[in-house]
């Protein structure tokens, strides 16, 4: 039996404006309580793409049921051993980052292999740092996703504003727009940035720092949490697509 949480959303259910990562059971259960529409799973300890364990997965499924977005992070495709996603749970977006592959000729063969059971759910995520993180810069549009992640892959460089302005950042949403690609933006954003990108075209605004005690490894905080609901549902945002999955 699928657990079908965040898991597979119909055709035409709207993009939630915000993302809000958590590690495990307790903090899903914090984020649905707050209203969070869309639930990522990762490890922030293991990277900016880091896996949870699959259990934590698993529960994390549960708890959005039918009525919350799940997305899943797998880590980084070149790492060994590879994480895969959990039997039996389906997200509607799953996401696996490219560092280590600016020098691989076939990243993207590797990269289709790996998503090859959820090419429908998969995420293509763009590095803003990705001579850093030694990444292709045109991830989106050699992989074909119908959602991109902007993010930063290392988080002790400073937040994505340290990378971009958020002109380049508004041009960068408009070309993946133009693609006709979601636009989901990341990377150590603060809540008060959260209106401009939505202004600026995005389709949600992924955070997980912003909503924690201290540092993105720090425990979720259910104010800081609140208020970040609050300010993503005081946008009221016109005209905004579907996402088919």
């Amino acid at each position: 039996m699928l657990m079908q949480s965040a898991s597979v959303a119909p055709n035409g259910f709207p993009m939630p404006r915000l993302l809000v990562s958590v590690r495990n059971a307790p903090e899903a259960q914090i984020a649905v309580e707050e209203g969070v529409q869309l639930i990522d799973v990762k490890e922030p300890r293991s990277g900016s793409l880091g896996a949870a364990p699959a259990e934590s997965i698993r529960q994390v499924a549960d708890i959005c049921g039918q009525a919350v977005l799940l997305s899943v992070a797998l880590g980084e495709l070149l790492e060994t051993p590879q994480v895969y996603l959990p039997e039996n749970v389906l997200p509607a977006f799953v996401k696996c980052g490219l560092s280590g592959c600016g020098q691989r000729p076939h990243w993207s063969d590797l990269w289709k292999k790996r998503m090859e059971r959820h090419a429908e759910l998969a995420v293509a995520v763009v590095y803003t740092d990705w001579k850093t993180a030694n990444a292709p810069s045109s991830a989106a549009v050699e992989v074909g996703c119908r959602t991109v992640l902007l993010d930063t892959f290392d988080k002790s460089k400073g937040s994505l504003l340290q990378h971009m302005t958020l002109e380049e950042i508004h041009c960068w949403i408009a070309t993946v727009r133009k693609w006709g690609m979601k636009a989901v933006v990341a990377g150590s954003l603060t809540q008060s940035l959260i209106v401009p990108l939505l202004m600026g075209g995005a389709d949600c605004v992924a955070l997980r720092g912003a909503a924690c005690r201290g540092s993105r490894s720090g425990s979720l905080d259910r104010d800081k949490l609140r208020q970040l609901v609050r300010e993503a549902d005081s946008l009221n945002v016109s005209g905004t697509d579907s996402v088919t999955v």
